[in-house]
């Protein structure tokens, strides 16, 4: 298949900020992330500013940037790019969202909530085993139930979606649906949007209830509801559908192409070629053929474009002037790890938590066999911690000299009259009073 390109005249392309491109995550401050970097526009002297990761990035964006590694949750300060805090995960985890006050990391078999304001561990809850995707990734601004996060998760020819109360750990509502392959939350009139393998829109309310049913006959790997319909995209096509589900207008798109959904635009032979979401027709395409992806920045006006060097342009919609955006010099990555914050407040290292009193001895023992004050505190759990540090910053070195795997908490102290003198790494340690110092040589 071809894109049918035409002389064609000078129209307003609209945005459509719900279609997320597969590779760019954009903000309205200007943040989005390529590849493994991190870049920040500033659109008053139009300089890019830019931090590399160094490892795959999952992320959100909100007032601060959060980024997934293998084994590492790490806060990005949007203004500077650099790192305000980070949470060392004994295990990986697949996917992210955040609450208004937690982030929520989601492994295959469990949800750990994090606290936002310090990035300490919270709480988990158990999960039957799966791939549990969420289907909502910011639940700021929303009005949604505060408690409540929604993930889905893939069996077979089946989406199983669930809501999980995030208090009491409970599933609220559970439903299987055929397999889902693009899903949009509706901020505007609270309902879930749904395209499913057997090419239907299905439209769900936020308890996860059906309100109604579309069959269509075109594919779809991005939805957005529009007042006349409905836009969708898939590798091969962008298209306007009517309520009915009855294509209304079709744009194919080459395979070969990189296709941004946001703007609906796509790079074809390393041209930039714009489609107009009313009319599903190219309304501009770019003269030149050295451009490599075409990036939304959320601004109606402007896009950026990346060409073969490399090199970003801010370009103007749908004309496509472009202008080189210079690169300040890359921010340095700065850890600045905020201290406690409430008195008689601790930081502890949480290696396990059993119902058992006896896994709990076993645990402690294995760790005091190696000279380090591990202690049990018994609340609904018995749960097996090392601490308490004074800061943060404390706690991160103690568990990377030490070797070890386990939560970060930041709570009320544990009371305990043991005094314990011990080495990591040739350096001197002393437990006393349930604080842990490091002795000055």
């Amino acid at each position: 298949m071809h894109v049918l390109i035409f002389q064609v005249e000078t129209v307003y392309l609209p945005v459509l900020c719900a279609l997320v491109h597969s590779l760019v995550l954009i903000c309205n401050t200007g943040i989005f992330v390529h590849g493994s970097t991190v870049y920040r526009l500033d659109r008053r002297p139009n300089l890019l500013f830019s931090r590399t990761i160094n490892q795959p990035i999952d992320h959100v964006v909100d007032d601060q940037l959060y980024v997934l590694s293998r084994r590492r949750l790490t806060k990005i300060d949007i203004n500077t790019l650099e790192t305000t805090d980070h949470l060392p995960l004994p295990y990986q985890f697949n996917h992210m969202l955040a609450t208004r006050s937690h982030i929520a990391i989601i492994a295959s078999n469990e949800i750990v909530l994090v606290e936002r304001k310090n990035l300490s561990y919270a709480a988990s809850i158990g999960l039957e085993n799966g791939d549990y995707k969420p289907l909502i990734k910011n639940y700021r601004g929303l009005s949604l139930p505060e408690n409540l996060i929604f993930l889905s998760r893939d069996q077979g020819n089946k989406s199983v979606l669930l809501s999980i109360d995030t208090q009491s750990g409970e599933i609220k509502r559970k439903t299987t649906v055929t397999r889902i392959m693009a899903s949009y939350y509706s901020k505007a009139d609270r309902l879930f949007y749904f395209y499913n393998a057997d090419k239907q829109i299905l439209i769900y309310d936020h308890d996860l209830k059906k309100k109604s049913a579309r069959n269509t006959t075109i594919t779809a790997r991005v939805i957005n509801p529009e007042p006349e319909g409905f836009i969708v995209a898939d590798n091969g096509h962008f298209a306007i559908l009517n309520h009915d589900g009855e294509i209304l207008d079709f744009q194919p798109v080459p395979l070969s192409s990189r296709t941004s959904f946001n703007i609906l635009g796509l790079v074809h032979e390393g041209r930039i070629v714009l489609i107009d979401a009313s009319t599903m027709r190219p309304v501009n395409t770019s003269p030149d053929a050295g451009w490599l992806d075409i990036i939304s920045i959320n601004d109606p006006d402007y896009c950026l474009l990346l060409d073969t060097l490399k090199m970003f342009y801010l370009a103007s919609i749908p004309e496509l002037e472009t202008r080189l955006l210079p690169f300040e010099k890359p921010f340095v990555s700065v850890t600045e790890l905020p201290a406690a914050i409430e008195p008689l407040s601790w930081w502890y290292v949480q290696l396990g938590a059993f119902a058992s009193r006896d896994n709990a001895d076993a645990a402690q023992r294995l760790y005091r066999d190696r000279g380090l004050p591990a202690m049990i505190e018994e609340t609904e759990l018995f749960r097996v911690k090392i601490g308490g540090f004074p800061e943060k910053e404390d706690a991160l070195h103690f568990i990377a000299a030490a070797g070890i795997n386990g939560w970060l908490v930041f709570q009320p102290g544990i009371k305990n009259g043991e005094e314990i003198v011990f080495s990591l790494n040739s350096e001197n340690y002393r437990f006393k009073d349930g604080i842990i110092t490091k002795e000055q040589p």
